[in-house]
């Protein structure tokens, strides 16, 4: 898409975020983050038939992983100039 809108000299650094305690406050916010996200849907997986409490429960258990196993997730950059 990049090369497409007539940009240049495009490159990719890829950086892996920690996720949770073990990372320190960036691991810290990511975890936040995912948690978020995933708590924002819970009332359409209520709708779907799941009960909000195992929902939480299950967010609550990746949470603990989380803090437990060193989790990461990959964040890539983008940069490109246009001439």
């Amino acid at each position: 898409l990049l090369r497409d809108a007539g940009f240049e000299g495009i490159r990719v650094v890829e950086r892996a975020l920690p996720i949770g305690s073990w990372g320190g406050e960036v691991g810290e916010m990511t975890r936040k983050n995912l948690s978020d996200v995933l708590r924002a849907f819970i009332p359409q997986a209520a709708q779907k038939g799941f009960v909000e409490q195992e929902v939480e429960k299950l967010i609550q258990e990746a949470e603990a992983e989380w803090d437990s196993s060193e989790c990461t997730e990959s964040m890539n950059t983008y940069i490109a100039r246009k001439p």
